[in-house]
């Protein structure tokens, strides 16, 4: 068992992980709640130390963290309640908190993999959209995910809760990342660029898309960037049977990289 004892000012620095200009000077987030602590155990997240409720320290709900904090020789304390809660930001705190290292990945390593399909997200506002995009690219096997310097944070504790632990099953995410920049290196290297828009003429299913393929989700208002648009390889639309608007940019997703996989 490794027991660490923290000081105030390290509850300190923690405390201001919950401010994003903090996490990134830092090069640390938080994670709370049992499922990602988990998770983010399970696989191999760099993690700094684990923060348990010292009300908690009997309960069954925690020995499996425990246990793996053991085996990864992962830190963990038992400390008061209201430090916790304090560090916390969620409604109903769980008790269990997580200090997470952030990776750094360099766009090498992607272009390294073969014949990838990665998901870039521009202009994703809402964070829990973000969260289940992440989610659901997760499930696909998509290799990279790549977002723009203008989406929602991706470290934001409502995007981590919204992806249920799948954050830390997906190896790479290029954050911050200007669009223009991205767009010119994978063009280079030969990708294909997929959008979807209500306004074009050819239908999804009608495609045999071929990777490596780059699928763009836009703003959940405003859609993909012109600039995408623009250079894009395949433009299609996902017919509409019924009264609906739009479709929801996490729902987009899911269809299209459904799609992808199945002729894939």
């Amino acid at each position: 068992m490794i027991l660490r004892m923290i000081s105030k000012a390290q509850l300190k620095i923690y405390k201001s992980l919950k401010l994003k200009k903090f996490r990134y000077s830092h090069r640390k987030f938080i994670i709370e709640g049992i499922n990602l602590c988990e998770a983010a155990l399970k696989n191999n997240a760099e993690i700094e130390i684990i923060l348990i409720s010292d009300k908690h320290r009997s309960n069954s709900s925690f020995q499996s963290i425990q246990k793996l904090a053991v085996n990864n020789a992962i830190p963990f304390e038992f400390i008061p309640d209201k430090n916790v809660v304090a560090l916390s930001d969620s409604v109903t705190p769980q008790g269990i908190i997580a200090v997470v290292l952030m990776k750094t990945h360099n766009f090498d390593e992607l272009w390294q993999l073969e014949n990838p399909v990665i998901l870039m997200l521009d202009e994703i506002q809402d964070p829990g959209n973000l969260g289940a995009i992440l989610r659901t690219a997760s499930w696909f096997g998509v290799q990279a995910i790549i977002l723009s310097n203008n989406c929602v944070e991706v470290y934001n504790s409502k995007v981590l809760r919204s992806t249920a632990g799948a954050f830390f099953q997906l190896r790479f995410i290029f954050n911050q990342v200007s669009v223009q920049e991205i767009l010119t290196q994978l063009l280079q290297k030969k990708f294909k660029i997929l959008v979807t828009s209500p306004g074009f003429s050819m239908n999804y299913t009608q495609v045999e898309y071929h990777t490596p393929l780059v699928l763009a989700i836009g703003n959940e208002r405003h859609g993909v960037d012109e600039q995408i648009i623009n250079i894009a390889t395949y433009k299609v639309s996902i017919p509409k049977k019924g009264q609906g608007e739009s479709l929801n940019a996490a729902v987009t997703a899911g269809i299209m990289l459904s799609e992808i996989f199945r002729n894939g």
